[in-house]
């Protein structure tokens, strides 16, 4: 008899793990992809904050072509945004780290994909690790930034 209870105890303990696991499971799957959209949606605003911070400054500084800022000598447009060129043109890993100096959003890591440079337009696109692509962009020179998920 005792190895009976023995027997019953260790089955409802493993059904009760067996539950508990898949909960668990399910509450992850289901959780996770709004913690990261969450991220981004963060990641962004705090790229727009980061960006009107920056022109603050230009603006206080008597809007100069050029300021050094930490150390980092930042061009602006003559809008007031902050762009990072190297040669005359738009250094989009630079742009995207003087805005977001974290290397990855929701532990994730990014690469350019994109850049484009005409006198409407300026942008660049990072994808993430999961397919998030985020685009910064100058259009008609007011700056924006605007994440797309897979």
């Amino acid at each position: 008899m005792d190895t009976r209870k023995r027997l019953r105890f260790f089955i409802w303990c493993t059904v009760v793990f067996i539950i508990m696991a898949s909960w668990l499971y399910v509450w992850k799957e289901k959780t996770e992809p709004a913690s990261e959209r969450a991220a981004f949606v963060v990641a962004k605003r705090q790229i727009l904050n980061s960006a009107n911070t920056y022109r603050q400054n230009w603006l206080l500084n008597k809007q100069p072509s050029m300021m050094g800022v930490d150390g980092v000598d930042i061009q602006f447009t003559k809008q007031g945004w902050p762009v990072m060129l190297k040669n005359d043109r738009i250094d989009c890993a630079k742009w995207l780290s003087l805005l977001w100096p974290d290397e990855n959003v929701f532990g994730k890591k990014y690469s350019v994909i994109d850049m484009r440079d005409d006198s409407k337009l300026t942008s660049c696109e990072y994808i993430f690790t999961g397919g998030v692509v985020l685009d910064l962009h100058l259009i008609n020179m007011a700056f924006g930034a605007e994440v797309n998920y897979p």
